[in-house]
């Protein structure tokens, strides 16, 4: 590898790491600070499985997160791939063609770059008719597999961190319901794509420690 080659892959390493995760955790105080609905939700949830109770309460036993305990959290699932759906991260990725190949009556040439528009084949989903409205509650449905999700992109060059990824951010979502009530400067913060997900202006937040 050439030095300029070493270095790009350090910075997109260390960008794809960092800048991605906290632009989705961002994401997910905008979204679940308009809806506390679905913050009580999550906190019946967690309560099911024991991870709302005061150890006192319970026999002294705290319940650790492990793997097995997050993986019963069916409408945490839904919470986080709905806020990714909304507002993936990465709002494309590129392919380089190997080989050309016809699309609906398109010729794509080989060696030209395809652009996967993550966040607008999520907008323009047409298995619903209200794409752009934040709904965990689609993903509980039997058909949910067909919904477009490529938040990670797909296929053997989908993103390497997506299992690291989502523990962080349903971590995060389980600490925020567990410890916290909050609030936002702005109720409907209005949101910059490029180059990752954030608020426009300067959003600031106020956390209340929440006592079980």
């Amino acid at each position: 590898f050439e030095e300029d080659d070493l270095v790009n892959g350090i910075f997109e390493l260390i960008f794809n790491a960092g800048e991605t995760i906290s632009a989705s955790a961002i994401c997910v105080l905008c979204h679940l600070s308009q809806y506390p609905r679905v913050v009580e939700k999550l906190r019946d949830e967690l309560s099911s499985v024991d991870l709302l109770t005061p150890p006192e309460e319970n026999n002294n036993d705290v319940v650790n997160l492990k793997p097995e305990v997050l993986n019963k959290l069916s409408y945490l699932d839904c919470v986080y791939k709905e806020i990714l759906r909304i507002s993936p991260a990465i709002g494309g990725s590129y392919r380089k063609v190997l080989q050309t190949f016809e699309l609906e009556g398109y010729t794509i040439p080989k060696d030209w770059t395809v652009v996967l528009g993550i966040r607008d084949t999520h907008q323009t989903e047409t298995q619903l008719s209200d794409p752009s409205v934040f709904y965990p509650e689609r993903w509980l449905d039997d058909d949910s597999s067909k919904l477009s999700f490529f938040t990670f992109a797909s296929g053997p060059r989908r993103c390497p961190g997506k299992g690291y990824a989502s523990l962080v951010l349903k971590l995060f979502i389980v600490k925020l319901c567990q410890q916290c009530d909050f609030t936002l400067s702005e109720k409907n913060p209005e949101m910059v794509a490029m180059p990752t997900p954030r608020p426009k202006n300067n959003l600031t937040g106020k956390f209340i420690s929440r006592k079980v």
